[in-house]
């Protein structure tokens, strides 16, 4: 059935990686969570690590997993608690370490596993505080775990410098750090200098979303027009009778619903030669725009794409990037060009 479908230029990827690593200068952790940020997870590691990507994090084992079993090699970061230790390490799959408790959990396992240890510097969520910075690291060094990375998350522009500071500080108790990958930036603070890290872990960048890098956007949202319905003046559309027709025209109907991940807060603007807006409230599987000419039924209306932007959207939705793109279901097939 022909709904909608989401286009995904493959070499736009490709030059935001490399753009990426040229203006950072550093290695990179591709973070592929939440199927690559509704990006379709095996294509983009397929991408990046075809590119040398040094390692792809993703926020469960079952991503993992999902990874291995279509043949990326590439080293995977797992952001998420898992107790089968053996599983991880079947799977070759090195583990974050979330609290001085859970690394306990890890070294009673027994079993020889690769981590990064995330240091608590005040976003408050995870992370080995510097109060037990001392005793993980004792534990760590009598333990059957090889520690191959520290990192930190910043929780605001605002923070920054003072949880990179308190990083440092923290950075400079463990031996050899000049050895493990060291990361704190994510794909906002790109540009930011640290001397003492050599990784970046990059998502939401990857797929073109920064305010400083000239980015290419990688994501286009097709829908199809389904009906087009003659409306007169004063009729209602959609439940509940919140809206009518201002004047008379017809009525799109467009294969796109809050089932696939579009909102029913979103106020949808749909462009095709011409820009249409949303009439009536948006269905599980349906939305209508309103336009004052017919429009052949089956043709393509653009919801995101060379016309209407992802900041277009974010400023008409009045939602941020992640959310948008994170809400999108996989029902919405892909295509790749």
């Amino acid at each position: 059935m022909m709904r909608s479908k989401i286009i995904l230029n493959l070499q736009n990827l490709k030059d935001n990686y490399l753009n990426i690593k040229k203006e950072a200068k550093k290695e990179i952790i591709a973070v592929l969570k939440d199927n690559a940020y509704g990006h379709d997870i095996i294509h983009v590691a397929k991408i990046v690590s075809s590119l040398g990507c040094k390692m792809i994090a993703v926020a469960t084992l079952e991503e993992a997993i999902f990874l291995r079993k279509n043949l990326i090699f590439t080293p995977i970061l797992l952001f998420e608690r898992v107790k089968n230790y053996r599983l991880i390490s079947t799977y070759h799959i090195t583990s974050c370490v979330q609290s001085l408790e859970h690394l306990k959990e890890m070294v009673a396992s027994k079993i020889p596993l690769p981590i990064h240890l995330e240091l608590e510097t005040g976003f408050n969520r995870f992370g080995i505080a510097n109060s037990e910075l001392k005793e993980a690291l004792t534990l760590i060094n009598h333990s059957s775990l090889s520690l191959k990375g520290v990192y930190t998350h910043i929780s605001d522009n605002q923070t920054y410098d003072d949880q990179k500071n308190q990083f440092n500080e923290m950075l400079n108790k463990i031996p050899n750090y000049q050895n493990l990958l060291i990361h704190i930036a994510s794909s906002e603070y790109i540009l930011k200098e640290n001397d003492l890290t050599n990784t970046i872990r990059i998502g939401m960048c990857l797929y073109g979303i920064h305010d400083q890098l000239a980015l290419k956007p990688v994501m286009s949202i097709y829908s199809y027009v389904l009906r087009c319905k003659k409306i007169n003046k004063g009729e209602y559309v959609s439940y509940h009778c919140k809206d009518k027709a201002q004047s008379d025209g017809y009525v799109l109907t467009l294969g796109m619903g809050y089932g696939d991940g579009w909102k029913k807060t979103y106020q949808t603007v749909g462009y095709q030669e011409k820009y249409f807006n949303q009439i009536g409230v948006t269905n599980m599987d349906a939305l209508m725009l309103f336009s004052k000419t017919p429009l052949k039924e089956l043709s393509l209306v653009e919801l995101l794409g060379e016309h209407l932007t992802i900041k277009d959207l974010m400023k008409t939705y009045q939602v941020d990037s992640y959310d948008f793109y994170a809400s999108l279901s996989t029902r919405i097939p892909r295509e790749f060009i």
